[in-house]
């Protein structure tokens, strides 16, 4: 994330904030110079607006930027019938298959008997 801080007199303190809280450095999350934050091994948790505040005695100036971190599906299989992989089922009744994914965006899902869509 960078933000360009072109003047001000006395030069401006630079604070970055995410989600109206101040950005502390961590081992994932780095200072690399006033103006450029650069955050390691992004995760979804890291979504979020990230304002960059210049400021000096003679005022402040904010820059935002809406970070959204996008995710590969994942199924999920937290509860029998999700992990079950046998089924069966009555002639002439339905049948349930589970298939739980979480995504950011949303999967597109696509089911494939005898491997064929």
């Amino acid at each position: 994330l960078e933000c360009v801080v072109l003047l001000g007199k006395p030069n401006p303190k630079v604070s970055w904030f995410r989600n109206g809280k101040l950005l502390r450095e961590s081992e994932r999350v780095r200072y690399i110079e006033p103006g450029l934050v650069v955050i390691a091994n992004a995760r979804e948790e890291d979504d979020g607006e990230y304002v960059c505040m210049a400021s000096n005695i003679a005022g402040n100036e904010t820059y935002s930027i809406d970070l959204d971190v996008l995710v590969p599906p994942k199924l999920i299989t937290d509860n029998d019938a999700d992990r079950q992989r046998n089924f069966s089922v009555i002639q002439g009744r339905s049948v349930f298959l589970p298939c739980t994914v979480t995504a950011d965006p949303p999967a597109a899902y696509t089911w494939f008997k005898d491997g064929v869509p």
